[in-house]
C-alpha cells in the first residue's frame, strides 16, 4: 500500500468526516510534499476542523527503528494490526513492519471485538499488537486469557488507567503503556519488557531517537528526526498551514522527567496545559481529577469538565451516561471527599453516550457544545 522508497505522497483520513470536509481532502487541496503521508491528529475534537500533520516517510522510519530496538523485534514476529490507517498508530505498524520484514495480519478495517482478536492472535500466532484503553478494556471484561504467542501489547493513544492495567496483567495480557503523539510519528516513550518482571504500573522510557526537556513555562519540549514538517488546519472553505520551525518542538503536553545517566530518559506525562485551569486563584488539572473519578466509580465512560463561573473564575462538572444515574450522587461524594475544596463537583450532566473519537478519545468540544458549557 506505501512504497516507502518513493517519494510519492498519500492521505489517510477517517471516511466518516463531515462531507464538507470530506469532500476537499485531496491531494490536489494539500501543499505540494513529496514523500510525506498527511495524517489527522487522533487530538483533533471539532466537526468544522480537521487538523492534519504532514510525516516524512523517513521521519516515520526513524520512529519504526527505534521502536523496533525497544521492543527487541526480529524476522520471526508477526504483527496484528487492529487500528486504523488513517490513525499514526496503524500506519508505525507498517512502517516497523516493513523495516524488520515482518508480516502483518491487518484487520484495521474488521469491526472490533474483543472475541475476534483473540482468535486472530490464536490463528495467525501474533506476536505483537497495539491497542488504545478502550480496546483492553473489552478484552479484560471477555475474560479469556491473553493468546499464548503475544508477547506484547503497546499501549497508546490516551493514558491507560492503572487499575485496568494490573487487571490486564493478570490475564497475561503483557501491556507496554506508552505515550505519543502523531507530531513525533507515534511513540515518544513507552515502557520496557523488563517491566513485564513485575505487575507495577511500569514507567516509561523515552525512545532513543528523541531528546525531551521542560520549557520555561513547563511545558515538555521534543527533538528529534521524527518530528513532523507541517500542520495544516483544513476547514471546509479554506486551509491554514503552519511550518514547523526549529529543532525543538514545544507541545502542549506537561510532564515529569527523569534523567538516568548522559542517555536514558524516564518520563511521565501529567497531563496538558490546556487541561489547566485556575479556580479562585487555584491551578486545578482536569486530567487528574478524570483519573480521580475514574478511581471511585470504577467506571470510564465519563469526563469532568470546566465551566466559568463569574465568582471563581471556574467550576468543575460532571458528564455520565444516562444509566449511571442512580449510582452518580455516590460517587460524586466519594470524590469530593478526596478532592482539594476548589476541585468538587460542583454540577452532574447526564447524557445517552459520552462522545468519543475512533480510538476512544472523549470530544471535549462536541461534549461541551452538547451540554452548552461556556
Amino acid at each position: 500500500m506505501i512504497d516507502w522508497l518513493t517519494r510519492e505522497s498519500h492521505i489517510f483520513f477517517n471516511p466518516k468526516l463531515p462531507g464538507a470536509i470530506k469532500d476537499r481532502l485531496k491531494m490536489a487541496n494539500l501543499p505540494t510534499l513529496p514523500g510525506h503521508i498527511w495524517l489527522s491528529s487522533s487530538g483533533t475534537t471539532s466537526t468544522s476542523v480537521l487538523t492534519l500533520y504532514a510525516l516524512s516517510k523517513e521521519a516515520l522510519l526513524a520512529a519504526a527503528e527505534a521502536a523496533n530496538y525497544h521492543l527487541e523485534v526480529t524476522e520471526k514476529d508477526i504483527w496484528l494490526n487492529v487500528l486504523p490507517h488513517f490513525h499514526v498508530g496503524g500506519i508505525a505498524i507498517l512502517a516497523r513492519a516493513h523495516l524488520a520484514r515482518q508480516r502483518i495480519v491487518d484487520r484495521n478495517s474488521v469491526p472490533w471485538s474483543a472475541e475476534s482478536f483473540h482468535e486472530w492472535c490464536e490463528n495467525e500466532r501474533v506476536t505483537l499488537t497495539s491497542l488504545v484503553p478502550t480496546q483492553l478494556f473489552d478484552l479484560v471484561e471477555f475474560g479469556v486469557r491473553a493468546p499464548e504467542k503475544l508477547r506484547a501489547i503497546v499501549l497508546g493513544g490516551a493514558a491507560t488507567d492503572e487499575i485496568l492495567y494490573r487487571r490486564a496483567r493478570e490475564l497475561g495480557f503483557n501491556c507496554l503503556p506508552s505515550f505519543g503523539m502523531t507530531e513525533c510519528c507515534s511513540q515518544v516513550a513507552t515502557a520496557t519488557l523488563k517491566s513485564l518482571e513485575s505487575h507495577e504500573f511500569p514507567a516509561l522510557r523515552v525512545l532513543p531517537h528523541i531528546e525531551v526537556k521542560l520549557d520555561d513555562d513547563g511545558q515538555l519540549a521534543i527533538q528529534s528526526p521524527a518530528l513532523f514538517t507541517m500542520r495544516l488546519d483544513f476547514y471546509p472553505d479554506h486551509n491554514e498551514p503552519m511550518w514547523r520551525v526549529g529543532d525543538w518542538y514545544i507541545t502542549k503536553d506537561r510532564a515529569d522527567i527523569t534523567q538516568e545517566g548522559d542517555t536514558v530518559s524516564w518520563l511521565k506525562p501529567t497531563g496538558r496545559s490546556d487541561d489547566e485551569i485556575k479556580i479562585s486563584g487555584e491551578l486545578v488539572n482536569l486530567a487528574e481529577l478524570n483519573k480521580l473519578f475514574h478511581r471511585v466509580s470504577g467506571m470510564s465512560e465519563v469526563a469532568i469538565l470546566s465551566q466559568k463561573d463569574s465568582r471563581r473564575g471556574h467550576e468543575i462538572v460532571v458528564a455520565l451516561p444516562e444509566e449511571a444515574i442512580l449510582a452518580s450522587a455516590k460517587w460524586i461524594e466519594a470524590f469530593n471527599r478526596e478532592v482539594v475544596p476548589v476541585g468538587k463537583i460542583m454540577a452532574s450532566y447526564f447524557v445517552e453516550k459520552i462522545p468519543r473519537t475512533e480510538l476512544g478519545k472523549v470530544r471535549v468540544a462536541e461534549l461541551r457544545e452538547t451540554l452548552g458549557l461556556k
